[in-house]
């Protein structure tokens, strides 16, 4: 990451955010949470999220090893089915953790490639292909407007992460 040294990269960090990163209970989300953490400002509130809890504790207990100005909130969360109404009450229940933040940045690294050995005239199963849409295009796009309502200034956003092939 870059220091502070006045070019626009370091501008960007040293600063106090509330940062949402969803998938971070494993791979990128949680290198993601840790190297992150290490650039912003002390009580900066970072709340992640993944389907598997103790590895979101693992994230959270590194991330507080890494940077202990920072406040870590796990939230287990399928975004494979998460709502609209999921987003907000997560930002609702978690934003009053942080105050007179200077930015926010929501990281989606949530999704799936799906299952690359299947060509096209092999996706029969409607419920299959919408669980795909809902994960990695839906709950991007209702996160993203949960965040955006909530919040007076637009957030920076980066993602989806996981999806790009390696």
């Amino acid at each position: 990451m870059a220091e502070s040294t006045g070019d626009s990269a370091g501008a960007f960090w040293k600063r106090k955010y509330y940062v949402i990163i969803t998938g971070a209970s494993v791979g990128i989300g949680r290198a993601l949470a840790q190297a992150f953490s290490r650039e912003v400002a002390e009580k900066s509130v970072f709340v992640i999220t993944g389907r598997n809890a103790e590895n979101l504790n693992e994230t959270k207990r590194l991330v507080a090893q890494d940077a202990p100005g920072v406040e870590v909130v796990a939230r287990v969360m399928d975004h494979s089915t998460a709502t609209f109404d999921d987003y907000r009450k997560l930002i609702t229940d978690t934003w009053s953790k942080i105050s007179a933040a200077d930015g926010v940045l929501l990281v989606h690294n949530v999704g799936t490639i799906g299952d690359v050995r299947k060509y096209a005239t092999a996706l029969t199963d409607e419920k299959e292909i919408d669980d795909y849409f809902h994960l990695n295009i839906t709950s991007v796009m209702t996160l993203t407007s949960a965040s955006w309502r909530s919040f007076r200034t637009a957030p920076t956003f980066l993602g989806p992460l996981s999806t790009y092939p390696p």
